[in-house]
């Protein structure tokens, strides 16, 4: 039977050097790419630079600007409240997870039959090109939010549309990296190609914070924050020109031709039925997604609220929070390429493993993480000093107020106060007075109204919630004395999930392409994918459930057991046989004899 091509035909030439030089010396992985010719080395980069390019969703969009303006729109129309549904107020942390989780819902449940089609004929970088530019297209009309009725739910829909296209294409992306090298250099690709990633989006990152912080104060900030956002989309589909362009179609082996849409889609569904089938011969394989669904939930699920976590539940201020996330892209470099370092030597399942349970102590932290009380009369968000000549107080600091219901009605009740305003005293009582019911806090130094006030949704007040004693006791022993407030404590945390942020997610993957079929590639990506597109709306839907039932900081306490059990369900996964089944798949795929497993390359497990 005539099999059709290897994409690469110097592959195995390089493998078996890298064999044969390893037996004497250990040859690096940086060394063996350097071996490889100039098409592979190109094509590698190519497929590097769309984690450079997508990234600055992940950042920009998911994490850093766009949660931090929803969040300013919806506290703006809700206040304190928001829409009510089955007898429940729902948050603007719940409706953000829940959102991330419903978009990816549609990827995770097309993905599996997607990647069988994939497989069977010359559709990846197709597919890649398609969600791409999907998701670029609705992340560029998050601009025109202001100009709809409800801007926060116009937010919401464009957004659910990217995450869309952002989460299928990184399906096809990941179902790209077994056709790139041989796979003793997946774990280096695989940790490069999030490198690439996290400085792309890191430099994206920081120049719209440079942009925003100017703008802040004047009348064209709303303007800049919304051509950051749709800059994102430029910058995405941009740079993801040059992978459309270096990356080569992976061959197929005996590709079908002339498949209808119909066709094709009850081929995929067979075909998968087929797999569901053979269970028992990929159990390891399956076993690994279901702790890889476990694990990758709880830490996509961090990853998704961490912004408006810290908006809400800690009071981390929005230029702290973009600040921490820059941090977080440069450390998660830096971390991406420790932790393959990391693999070479321990190999590749026990530095994943390492990075688990710094993910647990993360989320540990992060729940005792708690903003200190208002002492000085700078913690205040109102502060007004009596000026006795005058008789009247003089408003020295005074938040921002947006244009929604909820403020507007604050605004009847207070006035729309700002700095160098003065007001008599009857008024400043009635402003402290007000403020015990809301979420700010007011200092009024001296005169006849003196009063220091905090409003009950004040992030600083603790005690009803189920996990609040961890965080009042560590307030207690470590922040407060250290007068260490909730930014310096968030910006602290970032730099520990930045370190593990990256490693966990390269392992994950090259670990999985190290154990997948090749020639299956895309089918089994597809469950890859399905896995990871299920964690993103499990572990939000989890969180966001968890979070209107009780509070935010169960909520992230819920994500912690997930990553254990999927860290148990890991450490039970035995690589090295898991290889052995994907080989003799390939070798039965191609009509070909399997590849002496004593010949192959080190287990990532050994």
């Amino acid at each position: 039977m005539n099999q059709s091509p290897r994409p690469y035909s110097v592959r195995a030439r390089v493998r078996r050097a890298v064999q044969r030089v390893g037996r004497r010396l250990p040859l690096r992985d940086s060394e063996a790419l350097r071996a490889l010719p100039d098409d592979e080395r190109r094509a590698i980069r190519g497929w590097c630079m769309y984690d450079w390019a997508n990234s600055a969703f992940a950042t920009s969009i998911t994490i850093a600007i766009l949660p931090i303006y929803f969040i300013a729109l919806f506290e703006s129309a809700w206040g304190g409240g928001g829409p009510v549904l089955l007898g429940r107020t729902l948050g603007g942390d719940a409706l953000w997870s829940w959102t991330i989780g419903l978009s990816t819902l549609i990827v995770a449940v097309t993905s599996p039959a997607l990647g069988v089609i994939a497989d069977r004929t010359t559709l990846k970088m197709v597919l890649l090109r398609v969600y791409t530019g999907g998701g670029a297209l609705f992340t560029a009309l998050v601009f025109f939010a202001v100009y709809t009725g409800e801007a926060w739910a116009w937010l919401l829909g464009c957004f659910f549309l990217a995450n869309i296209g952002f989460a299928g294409a990184t399906v096809f992306y990941n179902a790209l990296l077994p056709h790139l090298a041989d796979e003793a250099l997946y774990d280096d690709i695989s940790s490069r190609g999030f490198a690439y990633g996290y400085v792309g989006g890191g430099l994206l990152l920081l120049v719209h914070m440079v942009v925003i912080v100017a703008a802040d104060g004047t009348g064209y900030y709303d303007l800049v924050v919304r051509l950051a956002l749709a800059s994102v989309a430029f910058w995405w589909y941009g740079w993801a020109l040059y992978t459309f362009a270096t990356v080569p179609e992976p061959s197929v082996d005996e590709p079908l031709t002339d498949l209808r849409p119909w066709r094709a889609w009850c081929l995929a569904w067979a075909e998968l039925r087929t797999t569901f089938r053979e269970l028992t011969r990929f159990r390891l394989l399956f076993i690994y997604l279901i702790a890889y669904l476990l694990f990758n939930d709880g830490i996509q699920s961090v990853l998704a609220i961490a912004g408006v976590y810290a908006l809400n539940t800690l009071g981390v201020s929005a230029v702290v929070l973009m600040g921490t996330i820059l941090l977080v892209q440069f450390v998660g470099a830096a971390g991406a390429m420790l932790f393959r370092r990391v693999a070479e030597r321990w190999g590749t399942k026990q530095g994943l493993m390492a990075t688990l349970v710094v993910w647990c102590a993360v989320i540990l932290a992060s729940v005792s993480l708690a903003a200190l009380e208002p002492d000085a009369p700078d913690d205040y968000d109102y502060q007004l000093v009596w000026d006795a000549p005058m008789a009247t107080y003089e408003v020295i600091a005074a938040p921002e107020l947006g244009e929604g219901d909820a403020d507007d009605r604050w605004r009847g009740r207070v006035g729309d106060l700002s700095q160098g305003d003065r007001v008599m005293a009857a008024n400043a009582s009635m402003l402290a007075n007000a403020t015990a019911g809301s979420r700010f806090a007011t200092h009024l130094v001296d005169g006849p109204a003196a009063a220091a006030v905090v409003g009950r949704d004040h992030p600083s007040r603790l005690g009803d919630g189920p996990l609040d004693a961890l965080p009042l006791a560590v307030r207690r022993a470590v922040w407060a004395p250290l007068g260490f407030g909730v930014d310096g404590q968030f910006l602290l945390l970032g730099l520990f999930l930045g370190l593990v942020m990256g490693g966990s997610q390269a392992l994950a993957r090259s670990l999985f392409a190290y154990i997948t079929p090749e020639t299956r590639s895309g089918e089994f990506f597809g469950f890859f994918g399905f896995s990871g597109r299920l964690a993103t709306v499990t572990g939000p839907l989890i969180y966001g459930t968890v979070a209107v039932l009780y509070d935010a900081r169960v909520g992230a306490m819920s994500l912690l057991v997930l990553i254990i059990i999927g860290a148990v369900l890991l450490w039970r996964v035995d690589v090295a046989a898991a290889r052995e089944v994907a080989m003799a798949e390939d070798a039965r795929r191609r009509g070909a004899a399997a590849e002496p497993s004593g010949d192959g390359p080190r287990p990532p497990d050994k």
